[in-house]
């Protein structure tokens, strides 16, 4: 999917992408999951668990961008949060990211819109459950250190997915200004 959403935008540069995540997860103190709403050990809530995933197409396709806004929110009792808007700035091109492990039907979408085009990709991922789906990327890196080549997610990547998620976080500490990524 990411190859040829690749291919589509190599001729066509939207104005705007809208992401928008929704997953019922509400996990109580006995929940195997539950680790996940303590950033302590977790790393963060919904935007690092999910949106970090949706932020790395994003990086990945358009690179570095030059300023982040978030505002976090719905905070469970351990201090994870349950939503996330995170805008992204380009030159000529805004995502607007809304994430959120809430109530409502589940939602995994991201557009690119511009012109007189769009390009809507519902569900963004078809996860089945039951499968594992980090068993290929494992087996990928496990094949790139044997052939001593990249793995299909490289290192850099995962870092600037980490910058931007770290400028989320000072952007919400700042009541949702702007923040440039690479500024620490």
């Amino acid at each position: 999917m990411v190859r040829r959403l690749r291919r589509e935008l190599a001729m066509w540069r939207p104005e705007r992408v809208e992401v928008c995540f929704r997953l019922a997860f509400d996990p109580d103190q006995d929940h195997p999951m539950h680790w996940r709403t303590d950033p302590a050990v977790s790393g963060g809530g919904v935007l690092a668990d999910a949106g970090s995933h949706r932020l790395d197409i994003l990086l990945m396709l358009f690179g570095r961008p030059d300023q982040v806004r978030a505002r976090l929110g719905n905070r469970f009792h351990a201090g994870a949060e349950r939503t996330a808007d995170v805008q992204l700035d380009w030159p000529g091109l805004q995502a607007i990211c809304r994430l959120e492990w809430g109530e409502g039907p589940t939602l995994d979408r991201m557009g690119f819109y511009g012109g007189a085009r769009s390009l809507i990709l519902d569900p963004l991922d078809a996860y089945r459950p039951g499968e594992n789906p980090h068993k290929p990327l494992i087996a990928d890196f496990v094949a790139a250190v044997a052939d001593g080549r990249p793995p299909v997610c490289p290192v850099t990547e995962a870092a600037l997915v980490d910058d931007v998620l770290v400028a989320a976080n000072r952007s919400d500490a700042l009541s949702g200004a702007p923040v440039r990524p690479w500024a620490r």
